[in-house]
């Protein structure tokens, strides 16, 4: 942070300049005087630094030398500000910000979050992106059909159709949990078949239960044995989940 100071001679006789000084905590010169003898009517500028590393308020006189027997040194008081780093360049602070990373001009509250960085109603999809695909970000159901929206969206069905949802352990999406659901599970756990797909997972990913529902997680869950155990038993006793 700079300022550029101007120096000007109003008085007749030459005006010499002499040494800078700064405060000692947190200021430097970065350019000296552009020429150090004035005529009268000239000017000359310096450049003042504010160069502290720690954030808070910096206060202090800067003062030269000259031959003016009047104001020998000139002095005059220098007041500046180092903020607190905002990575992100949203106007809050990294020691507020509870949401680090916000897109460049994304609309942000007092924590530093955006709509899409928050997700109020726990249903897998930020607020921003419910708002922007029609579902209510303060209900995690919006079509009340017993699916969170963000699994629904992510299992290739709809969140505002009330008929449109998925079956939970159903892999392959044919409606119904079965052998071909618990093969294409073993395979893809065992690696000797594809890695399951985003819809895939969404439809497969059931532990763990929650009163016998399936609660996964809404994300960074991996496809394991657990889920596999679940479809097993799904398969082999339909009214399981």
């Amino acid at each position: 942070m700079t300022q550029v100071i101007t120096v000007s001679n109003i008085g007749t006789a030459d005006l010499t300049l002499g040494t800078i000084t700064v405060p000692a905590a947190g200021y430097s010169v970065a350019v000296g005087f552009g020429q150090t003898t004035l005529s009268s009517g000239q000017s000359t500028d310096f450049t003042l630094q504010l160069d502290a590393l720690a954030t808070g308020s910096f206060a202090g006189v800067v003062s030269f030398d000259s031959n003016d027997l009047d104001e020998n040194p000139f002095e005059f008081d220098v007041n500046g500000t180092v903020p607190e780093s905002d990575d992100d360049g949203d106007g809050v602070p990294n020691s507020s910000d509870l949401c680090p990373g916000t897109a460049p001009g994304d609309p942000v509250d007092i924590n530093g979050c955006s709509a899409f960085q928050v997700d109020t109603d726990l249903d897998g999809l930020s607020d921003g992106d419910e708002n922007l695909i029609g579902t209510n970000p303060l209900l995690d159901d919006t079509d009340d059909d017993g699916f969170k929206d963000g699994m629904e969206l992510r299992a290739g069905y709809d969140p505002l159709v009330g008929t449109s949802f998925p079956v939970w352990g159903d892999i392959n999406d044919d409606r119904v949990v079965n052998a071909a659901d618990v093969l294409k599970a073993v395979r893809a756990i065992s690696g000797e078949g594809p890695a399951l797909d985003s819809a895939e997972l969404a439809r497969g990913n059931v532990a763990p239960l929650v009163g016998g529902v399936p609660n996964p997680p809404l994300t960074g869950d991996n496809f394991d044995t657990g889920d596999l155990l679940l479809i097993i038993r799904k398969a082999s006793n339909g009214s399981l989940y």
